[in-house]
């Protein structure tokens, strides 16, 4: 199963319907995006379990399971493979193979036509469908936060910041604060000696990593209280 390194769906993955909805998945013709070949391969999630796997016409068939924690098992061919969440619309399906950080992309044949083809072209759709309406937003959110005037009825600067905790991580020793906004929002960030910073999505699935201390604040209340991952001062995202 051929996978690529994608940047975009961290940036895009608040916009993602949820795996467990499974009707989205279901009984559609979903084409792997394999740029080595010119072989055309469909995969179809049955209701039954079974996977049907067109490749040019012919059929073989194979086993897929949802599992907990939005993950799906595929088996194909003898071998079996362990793909978590990545993206998911009604054109786009991308999954990550687990312990990696390069996903597969399926382009669903019944909603869209062949112009997307390649991995640059899905990345494109993607880019112009979710970010570009985003940009204006996330440019007022910005300097709300900056100029520290009210935005949506919230007041943006954070009135505390309370070391809580330090702890051992994979970087060394990690310093835990809790952030109080006004307003009554709150959460936590992680402070590497390095001043990288992270926090968590609300679901605990996702950690957004940020180069600067004070960007990470202002990145946390943005995604909080408006689902948008600033790019400021950004550096990965781990799932």
């Amino acid at each position: 199963m051929k996978t690529y390194i994608a940047d975009i769906i961290p940036r895009i993955k608040q916009f993602s319907k949820k795996l467990d909805d499974l009707t989205l998945l279901e009984n559609q013709h979903w084409v792997i995006i394999d740029e080595t070949t010119q072989t055309k391969q469909v995969f179809i999630f049955r209701k039954n379990s079974e996977l049907l796997i067109a490749t040019d016409g012919r059929v073989q068939k194979g086993k897929w399971e949802y599992l907990d924690n939005d993950s799906i098992l595929i088996e194909k061919q003898e071998e079996m493979f362990l793909l978590k969440h990545g993206f998911l619309d009604n054109e786009i399906l991308s999954l990550k193979l687990d312990s990696t950080n390069e996903f597969a992309f399926f382009v669903n044949e019944t909603k869209y036509g062949d112009d997307l083809n390649d991995i640059e072209s899905i990345q494109e759709f993607l880019r112009a469908k979710y970010l570009s309406q985003t940009s204006e937003r996330l440019q007022q959110v910005t300097e709300s936060f900056l100029s520290s005037k009210p935005l949506d009825g919230h007041t943006c600067p954070p009135s505390k910041r309370t070391h809580v905790d330090t702890i051992m991580g994979t970087w060394g020793q990690i310093e835990r604060f809790r952030i109080d906004y006004r307003g009554g929002l709150n959460g936590f960030l992680n402070q590497a000696a390095s001043g990288k910073t992270s926090f968590e999505d609300s679901n605990g699935q996702a950690k957004f990593y940020y180069k600067r201390f004070d960007s990470a604040i202002t990145a946390m209340y943005v995604y909080k209280t408006h689902n948008i991952l600033l790019t400021t001062d950004y550096l990965k995202t781990e799932s």
